[in-house]
């Protein structure tokens, strides 16, 4: 399976379905997704918000005891989902 990364242009639709609907099997870090050429800003919130969502499934599963050896990103996801909003202008950088 070929991901998705920072130097490749998103091809349009498949491909573009695919970062939205699973960002983890279309990148390797949540930051690519920022950075990814030729997916539109609401296609690039989208595939964050997926990946959240997944990272805090993910989450629960471990505070419960049911880790399966993936370890969950939601810090890296949030990172992203940041750095989205800087560079769209949303909001201020942080430090």
């Amino acid at each position: 399976m070929t991901k998705v990364t920072k130097s490749a242009p998103v091809a349009p639709k498949r491909a573009r379905a695919k970062a939205v609907d699973n960002p983890k099997a279309a990148f390797d870090h949540p930051l690519d997704v920022v950075h990814a050429p030729g997916l539109p800003a609401a296609d690039k919130q989208a595939a964050l918000e997926t990946w959240e969502e997944d990272e805090r499934a993910l989450q629960r599963a471990t505070d419960e005891g049911m880790a399966g050896g993936e370890r969950p990103r939601l810090r890296e996801v949030k990172q992203a989902e940041r750095a989205l909003e800087e560079k769209a202008g949303k909001a201020k950088p942080s430090g």
